[in-house]
């Protein structure tokens, strides 16, 4: 059962031929250096990840002869869906306007149960034969059968990038109100406060006496994000 499974999402690899693009980054490293100095939501690999899988493939097929739309759906992840909806406009900011225009609409989070997003299954069963290659240093039959014949293009975020994320969020003085899950909670309902309002924390410069407290360390947040995936 298991194997048919196996060579029935191999097969979907080999019927559509799509271009396989991996990202990844020293999770080791990520969890010793820059999550304890991170606001609670950035301090969560898969986050990062979903971001700069977003930045650098609107960037590549801008850059391509051939470009398409791009939509973009992820495997569900607990609470990374609200996030990344959250900042998602204001991290498309920092992007080339021609890889912005290729953006179709808001990334969504799927379940890879639901049949018609099988090939959610075969991007993550793909993800998990590369980490295991990366592991034990052994090489799997399957992983070459998940990979696209035509074009896998592999990127790496640089550890000394991870280092230098780690250095700048210990000087922001804002992040300490953002470090806890209920910090990061209490954040997201006061942004959503202010936006319903009409009011856009990443444009404050300074704190206004009709802000709710913090509300200069929420301009401090949704800015650096938008830096932060300038170059990813």
């Amino acid at each position: 059962m298991r194997d048919a499974k196996l060579n029935s999402l191999a097969d979907i690899i080999a019927h559509y031929r799509p271009i396989s693009y991996q990202v990844s980054a020293n999770g080791q490293l990520f969890e010793k250096e820059l999550k304890p100095v991170s606001p609670y939501g950035f301090g969560r690999l898969h986050f990062t990840i979903c971001f700069s899988v977003i930045s650098a493939v609107s960037r590549y097929v801008a850059e391509s002869p051939v470009r398409a739309p791009i939509q973009f759906i992820f495997d569900e992840q607990q609470g990374i869906d609200a996030d990344v909806e959250m900042l998602f406009d204001e991290m498309i900011k920092s992007l080339p306007r021609e890889a912005q225009k290729l953006i179709d609409g808001r990334p969504v989070f799927k379940s890879d149960k639901e049949l018609q997003y099988a090939p959610l299954q075969a991007a993550d069963l793909l993800a998990w034969h590369l980490r295991r290659e990366h592991e034990t240093g052994e090489k799997l039959v399957l992983t070459s059968r998940l990979m696209s014949g035509d074009a896998h293009i592999v990127q790496e975020i640089p550890d000394e990038m991870l280092r230098s994320w780690a250095s700048h969020h210990a000087t922001l003085p804002g992040v300490p109100l953002l470090r806890s899950k209920q910090q990061w909670k209490d954040f997201k309902a006061t942004l959503k406060t202010l936006t319903d309002t009409g009011i856009y924390p990443s444009k404050i410069k300074g704190p206004g006496i009709y802000y709710p407290e913090g509300t200069s360390a929420l301009a401090r947040a949704i800015d650096w994000v938008r830096r932060r995936f300038r170059k990813a």
